[in-house]
């Protein structure tokens, strides 16, 4: 759901339904758990309609966080209790 677009594309975008502040990635779970994350670049921070898409989704119990790097990414979703950790499974 991120990244730059042209003009001319974020029209074609929108009329598809791509929605301005939803997160970069979701994550559907197993017994139905969601959760969004949103990937900033180092120094990025969030837009306006990011923080509103935030609110929304901690007023529902809906897990969303940030990351700035892959590996605060994969933090975050384990934190979710979605990833096993691999060296536990390396026996």
């Amino acid at each position: 759901n991120g990244g730059y677009r042209t003009p001319t594309e974020a029209i074609r975008l929108r009329n598809e339904g791509v929605k301005s502040g939803v997160a970069d990635l979701f994550f559907l779970a197993p017994e139905g758990v969601v959760a969004f994350l949103e990937m900033k670049t180092i120094g990025g921070s969030l837009s306006d309609e990011q923080k509103g898409f935030r609110a929304i989704c901690r007023r529902c119990g809906v897990l969303w966080g940030t990351a700035k790097t892959v590996e605060e990414g994969l933090a975050v979703v384990r934190s979710w209790g979605f990833m096993k950790d691999q060296m536990a499974n390396d026996d």
